[in-house]
């Protein structure tokens, strides 16, 4: 499995003008080794032959139980992961690489390392050349992005259950985070959502110590994590009698919604698959209130960036993919608010993995 990755990548590298990939960030170690527990490590991959990572000393029994590739070790405090990393570079040959790095972590302390040793390095942003390469998920990742839906989805059914007037967001939070340890999850993988109207129409916020009121909808957007793999999920839920204006807001955005899922269909381009939820938006009569993106590919990051559903993207879909349908609420001054979402897998029939009742009442 993990050689599969490895042969894919080397042949994208041997695209570009790189020299090798150099690997520090958690995301793509995961990818690469499997090892959710892995800190402090880097991984090298050249166009041809077997990757190395390298990593503490301590780590190597463990992980060589999990990979066959090369592991060399650094001792913390005589040695820095940079320090090690350039004289294994050395050792290969190199004098004047030209790296091809992922976006998300390079400590200062090895890139410092590498500009000493190799002062006339070259560097490139490899941000989507990971992403692209990460969005065609194999089985055994659907398999987890599977199993993470049925946990998030229990989840949800715990805040249905619980949810009252009177609770604050946090409480809340606190139900469905510990429901879905319960089933199996690894942790939250991003800073939940459960939010009062005041709210609603931001594009980041968290749960507070808000508390909640009756007689509006309350937005929950909630993931888990299983073997470093991500969903997540969003419902508004109606507490007491929501206003007219709001509840046409939701069913619209699962109007909008539904039609974007059908439209998931390998070949297809996102632009496509978002103006398909635009018309619909556009024929009530709010197509300006709709932001430009409307979903991510989904995996071992909440939202990785290829693909991104968007009005003017140049993604085309493929079988394999897994999305999330975010749809944001309208923003609008006065039906801003209620919002829903629901990871897909891009199929031939577009197959919705999280399965739950789109309009949940109490």
């Amino acid at each position: 499995m993990f050689y599969d990755r490895i042969r894919r990548t080397q042949m994208a590298l041997k695209q570009t003008d790189n020299d090798f990939i150099l690997i520090c960030d958690r995301e793509n170690l995961i990818y690469y080794t499997g090892i959710t527990e892995i800190e402090c490590g880097a991984l090298i991959i050249e166009p041809e032959g077997i990757p190395t990572l390298v990593t503490l000393w301590l780590d190597i029994p463990f992980f060589k139980q999990k990979i066959d590739y090369p592991i060399v070790g650094y001792i913390f405090g005589k040695e820095t992961l940079g320090s090690k990393v350039c004289d294994l570079l050395k050792k290969k040959g190199y004098k004047d690489p030209k790296i091809l790095f992922s976006k998300y972590f390079i400590e200062v302390g090895v890139y410092e390392s590498l500009r000493k040793n190799f002062q006339n390095m070259t560097v490139a942003n490899g941000t989507e050349f990971f992403y692209k390469i990460r969005s065609i998920k194999d089985k055994t990742e659907l398999d987890y992005i599977r199993k993470a839906s049925d946990i998030v989805v229990k989840g949800m059914e715990s805040v249905v259950d619980a949810i009252q007037p009177g609770m604050t967001e946090s409480e809340v939070l606190g139900i469905a985070e510990m429901s879905m340890r319960k089933a199996g999850s690894e942790g939250h993988p991003f800073r939940m959502q459960v939010l009062n109207e005041e709210r609603q129409a931001m594009v980041h916020p968290h749960a507070l110590d808000t508390t909640l009121h009756n007689n509006q909808y309350v937005v929950v957007l909630i993931g888990a994590c299983y073997k470093g793999y991500v969903s997540k999920i969003t419902r508004s839920i109606a507490l007491g009698k929501v206003s007219p204006e709001k509840e046409d807001t939701y069913h619209l955005m699962h109007q909008a919604q539904k039609a974007a899922i059908a439209a998931s269909k390998p070949g297809t381009p996102v632009q496509e698959v978002y103006h398909a939820a635009y018309r619909v938006i556009d024929e009530a009569g709010y197509g300006k209130h709709l932001i430009d993106a409307i979903g991510y590919g989904i995996g071992i990051r909440q939202s990785e960036f290829y693909p991104v559903i968007n009005k003017n993207g140049s993604h085309v879909l493929e079988k394999g993919m897994a999305v999330d349908m975010i749809f944001p609420t309208l923003y609008h001054p006065v039906k801003a608010g209620p919002r829903i979402l629901d990871v897909v897998f891009v199929d031939d029939e577009p197959e919705v993995v999280t399965q739950f009742e789109d309009f949940p009442k109490k």
